[in-house]
């Protein structure tokens, strides 16, 4: 269903015709396109609807768009963001005055009234186009490629005029990827790089001890946890988890706020190959209850003060009271090694399309994230900022970016947010890694920018992140690097990351880059063929880091968990449901 905008002389009455004046008024042509139907067919209904436009092309476009009940917003035109101009006045004839010479003025706009504009006029037995377009929101060689591609189909509906759209040559060829771009994507998707794959996420940590027992692993409220302390306290909760009966696979909630105890309680669950479910104080109770339910969970982790807020069920609490570990009598060696392929977590999504679902995330999917990658380095003298909420997937780079490379990861108080106490925080601690959802960055460089000299990461996504507020952090911060971060939960965290280079233009929006080690970026037509650069499609994603599916959901993992036409190893694609385009 398509509307195309229209200008009209709107000069029926014959008495205009001499009288000079703008009585231009903006046809809404709406179109509906059948890819079933022929081009003559199409021809013919577009004729019928013209026809039918010019009827009442007296009838104002304010007027009708005040008719109608559409929202209104000053970022694009309403109704129709397109317009075809056809300009089929006679061509004027030489006018010769005494000592005058006149031509005329070929005026190029500087403004667009709407998103795109085709203008077309016939010079000299010609048909001559005219591309006006927003800059913000087309590239160039967009256009050039649009052009070409105009023409490219003009030719093809002349040649076969009964031939269905769908089946149209430059409708389905030019869309797809050439053997040149399908083996630069290949390029791209050259990100295998040595990581732990093998290895579970407590036996990384485990290494990360054994290297240096007393270096800060845990700072909260004015307090510190050693990398040893932190071993010893995981394994004695480890322990105890299994004499409750918890093994490997099995789910294990966490409700904590942000405490030695909560990481703690994670690296605990995962040293048994058992998977963590983070729960959020903030989460409605009926949410809380589904999770506990689908995730058949026979314990939870918490404490005395946060049990009562839970729930009423018959789940088994286990309490990380302070000094905690006085009151169980367990063992505080390893343990035996997990499975890299064990769930390390599962995560609930929003929710916003219906019931909220589980994603489950492996160990591996973890190392993927954080060792040895192609968008940052890490740093055992770096200080991570544990900021978000542990059941946004942000925190699992958090969290693990710094106890897996032997850094120091500072705790926030669980506290309301308050913008200028997170900037003196940050500035205080000498922070140097933090992630923020793209609404707290801009506020942050809005109004507290001084405060960010520490950073040497300032990583940012979940949302569209501003080119002007970069541009600021880029000019103010330069030993800071932004990363603008793009990855579904299903494939753990980051699926591709931008690094933004510290000088040049940055274009009108910001690339989500390209993907991140270990990890291979699709963007495919709904046949599953790799479309070409500039071209919108389905974003796809495999590799280390995608998740096993959706708990208890065979049928949405079977949907959006596809098997992978581009490899013959057994592995997944997983539909993001994003678009997107190379460029």
């Amino acid at each position: 269903d398509i509307v195309v905008g229209s200008p009209i002389a709107n000069r029926l009455p014959a008495e205009t015709e001499a009288l000079i004046g703008m009585f231009v008024n903006t046809l809404a042509m709406r179109t509906q396109v059948d890819g079933e139907q022929t081009f003559t067919d199409l021809l013919g209904q577009v004729r019928q609807n013209a026809l039918a436009a010019y009827a009442h092309q007296d009838v104002p476009l304010a007027q009708l768009l005040n008719s109608l009940t559409i929202e209104r917003d000053i970022s694009y035109s309403p109704l129709f963001q397109v317009l075809f101009a056809l300009q089929n006045f006679p061509e004027i004839p030489a006018i010769n005055l005494p000592d005058v010479q006149l031509q005329p003025l070929n005026h190029a706009p500087e403004t667009v009234q709407v998103d795109l504009m085709l203008d077309i006029q016939q010079v000299a037995g010609a048909w001559q186009c005219h591309w006006n377009y927003n800059r913000d929101l087309f590239a160039p060689e967009t256009i050039e490629r649009m052009a070409t591609l105009f023409n490219a189909l003009l030719s093809a509906v002349i040649a076969q005029p009964d031939l269905k759209l769908a089946h149209l040559p430059v409708l389905e060829a030019d869309k797809l990827a050439s053997a040149a771009e399908i083996a630069q994507f290949a390029r791209w998707n050259a990100t295998d790089r040595p990581f732990p794959a093998t290895m579970a996420v407590a036996q990384v940590f485990e290494q990360q001890v054994e290297r240096d027992p007393t270096a800060t692993a845990l700072v909260f409220a004015g307090e510190r946890l050693s990398y040893a302390e932190l071993n010893t306290q995981a394994n004695q909760l480890a322990h105890e988890l299994i004499a409750r009966g918890e093994s490997a696979e099995s789910i294990i909630p966490i409700y904590l706020t942000r405490s030695f105890g909560l990481i703690i309680a994670m690296l605990a669950i995962n040293k048994i190959g058992a998977a963590y479910l983070p729960l959020d104080s903030n989460m409605p109770a009926e949410r809380i209850r589904h999770m506990l339910n689908d995730c058949a969970a026979e314990i939870v982790i918490t404490d005395s003060t946060l049990a009562a807020q839970l729930p009423t069920t018959a789940i088994e609490l286990v309490l990380l009271d302070p000094n905690w570990q006085q009151t169980v009598d367990t063992p505080s060696h390893n343990l035996p090694p997990a499975s890299a392929d064990n769930i390390a977590y599962v995560m609930y999504t929003s929710g916003s399309t219906g019931q909220p679902k589980g994603v489950r995330v492996t160990q591996q999917g973890i190392t993927r994230l954080v060792k040895n990658t192609n968008f940052m380095t890490f740093s055992p003298t770096d200080r991570f900022l544990q900021f978000g909420a542990t059941a946004f997937d942000a925190s699992t780079w958090e969290i693990w970016g710094a106890l897996l490379n032997g850094a120091a990861l500072y705790l926030y108080p669980a506290i309301p947010l308050d913008l200028a106490l997170l900037a003196q925080f940050i500035e205080a601690q000498q922070i140097t890694s933090i992630f923020l959802t793209a609404g707290l960055f801009h506020q942050i460089v809005d109004h507290h920018l001084a405060s960010l000299h520490s950073l040497r990461y300032l990583l940012a996504g979940g949302d569209v992140v501003s080119v002007a507020h970069v541009e600021r952090v880029r000019q103010s911060l330069p030993n800071t690097t932004i990363i603008n971060g793009y990855g579904p939960t299903e494939n753990t965290t980051f699926t591709a990351c931008y690094c933004v280079p510290k000088t040049g233009d940055l274009g009108a929006s910001l690339s989500i880059g390209r993907p991140i080690a270990n990890t291979k970026i699709y963007i495919l037509d709904p046949q599953l063929r790799p479309v070409a650069i500039g071209v919108t499609g389905q974003l796809y994603t495999s590799g280390a880091g995608l998740a096993r599916g959706y708990l208890n959901r065979p049928d949405l993992t079977a949907k959006h968990f596809i098997d992978n036409p581009f490899s013959n190893d057994g592995s997944k694609l997983y539909a993001t449901g994003d678009l997107a385009r190379f460029r």
